[in-house]
């Protein structure tokens, strides 16, 4: 069947202790079997979640089974979605979990063809289920259509993937796709979408479930991880000074997007000097800063909005204080 309304794309690696719990919500979600595919794109997993993930595939017929050799998160979903038929995506963690009702929401889309993202909000919950909060407020009106640029121009803070719907062909057609290899490349893929979208709409909903796992590597963070996580915002923010200079013509929507590249930057100034005793241990302030001055970002020329951040703009610029 090649004309689904939805496509999950589920990238796994490593996850034989969740992807069951994964696949079976959204089997026992309220989404019609006709309505949907689930594709789950294997990434080199060296545990026994592929066998599950096969047992699964052989049992649904919606449900199809890809592979590659490990490339990471961001490579198998682009392999996911250049692959499925829906017209429109969901990325879901596979150590995550869908909400029981989603179909009432998602069938917005039905009813207004022409929208090209919605997106909702998540719950958050501990793996016990208690209940931690719901994540996704938004300044932006709720069930309100609006332009990808209104809502940029209206304070829109990028989410992360599995808190929409996206049009398939907006991916395609713009030739959208995640960056491979950074961490927020949820967000950084968001924003870029959302300046190329026509029609969008936010519902108050949390679809979505996202569950703590205290155990995950994620949560202990090394010292390579760290610097990692720094280097690739300058990817985001270069990225997002990108896409201002794409959309020139429209020189609200462009400063916006430049203010928020800028952003980015001083976020990870300002990281490097709250942190800097931490930072000093392995020389990632140094590195930070080095990258920064390669790309010509360091010292800060930028005149933001805020009188007390361009104060704040001055003392980061003297190098000195990054240090101990």
């Amino acid at each position: 069947m090649d004309n689904y309304k939805l496509s999950i794309i589920i990238a796994m690696y490593n996850s034989e202790k969740y992807i069951s719990d994964c696949l079976e919500s959204i089997i026992q979600s309220d989404l019609p079997k006709e309505c949907f595919e689930v594709i789950i794109i294997n990434d080199g997993s060296t545990d026994n979640g592929p066998k599950i993930a096969q047992e699964y595939c052989a049992k649904y017929e919606n449900f199809k089974y890809l592979t590659q050799y490990n490339q990471g998160q961001s490579v198998a979903r682009n392999y996911g979605i250049k692959e499925c038929h829906g017209e429109y995506i969901w990325c879901v963690d596979s150590d995550d979990a869908i909400s029981s009702d989603v179909f009432s929401v998602f069938n917005k889309l039905v009813e207004s063809p022409d929208v090209d993202i919605l997106e909702f909000k998540a719950k958050q919950i501990e793996e016990d289920g208690s209940f931690v909060n719901v994540v996704g407020e938004n300044k932006l009106p709720y069930n309100t259509i609006l332009s990808g640029r209104d809502a940029i121009c209206g304070g829109y803070q990028p989410a992360t993937m599995w808190r929409l719907f996206a049009r398939k062909d907006l991916l395609i057609k713009n030739n959208l796709f995640f960056v491979p290899g950074i961490i927020h490349q949820d967000a950084e893929l968001a924003y870029r979408l959302y300046a190329h979208a026509e029609k969008v709409i936010f519902v108050d909903d949390p679809l979505y479930i996202y569950i703590n796992h205290p155990n995950s590597t994620i949560n202990a963070p090394t010292s390579e991880k760290k610097l990692k996580r720094l280097l690739d915002d300058i990817v985001v923010l270069k990225s997002f000074s990108r896409l201002s200079q794409e959309h020139l013509s429209d020189s609200l929507m462009s400063e916006v997007i430049k203010h928020k590249s800028m952003d980015v930057l001083f976020g990870i100034v300002y990281t490097l000097f709250r942190k800097r005793k931490e930072y000093s241990i392995d020389n990632i302030n140094k590195k930070v800063i080095k990258k920064l001055r390669e790309e010509e970002l360091y010292p800060i020329n930028y005149d933001y909005h805020s009188f007390k951040k361009n104060i704040v703009k001055r003392i980061l610029n003297i190098e000195s204080v990054l240090y101990i």
